[in-house]
């Protein structure tokens, strides 16, 4: 138990066993090493999380940033887009006004 106090590392009963040489079966069935692992447990700061985490604060702002930004630009094609458009249709109506009906 004070190696793994020792060492820094997060105690576990995995590797306690390991280095023990033990099974986690039989380490289980010890009933004052596992009140003992328990506790030195309890003791040690929490593991630093490596999986998916919330994002920041920060980091959502940037993105929204980014939506806004990108929902500007899309709004600016769609106008251009738009009066294109009404152009197009004005000069297809003025090609048929200038033909002749057979």
């Amino acid at each position: 138990m004070s190696a793994a106090q020792r060492s820094g590392n997060r105690t576990s009963f995995a590797a306690i066993a390991k280095t023990a040489g033990v099974s986690r079966s039989w380490l289980y069935t010890q009933h004052d090493l596992v009140t003992a692992i328990r506790q030195l447990q309890n003791h040690q700061p929490a593991i630093e999380r490596t999986g998916a985490q919330p994002a920041s604060v920060a980091s959502l702002r940037r993105r929204l940033e980014a939506a806004l930004g990108r929902i500007k630009q899309l709004r600016a094609e769609n106008h251009d887009l738009a009066r294109r458009l009404e152009t197009a249709y004005g000069e297809i109506r003025r090609l048929r006004s200038e033909q002749p009906l057979p």
